[in-house]
């Protein structure tokens, strides 16, 4: 079983492709996607899911 560091940057890092894949590089405030924690990529990535579901 691996650590809790190494599931919380698996899982920043499917945020991160996710979120590439559809042309996310930086935000309004300068920060790029590598800068966000792992809450803020979960949201976009939540926001994004939703747009696809209606």
């Amino acid at each position: 079983m691996g650590t809790l560091a190494n599931s919380v940057e698996v899982k920043r890092k499917r945020y991160i492709d996710f979120l590439s894949n559809l042309g996310y590089t930086k935000l309004k405030d300068g920060r790029t996607l590598y800068d966000l924690t792992l809450s803020d990529l979960e949201y976009f990535y939540n926001q994004e899911r939703m747009k696809e579901n209606d």
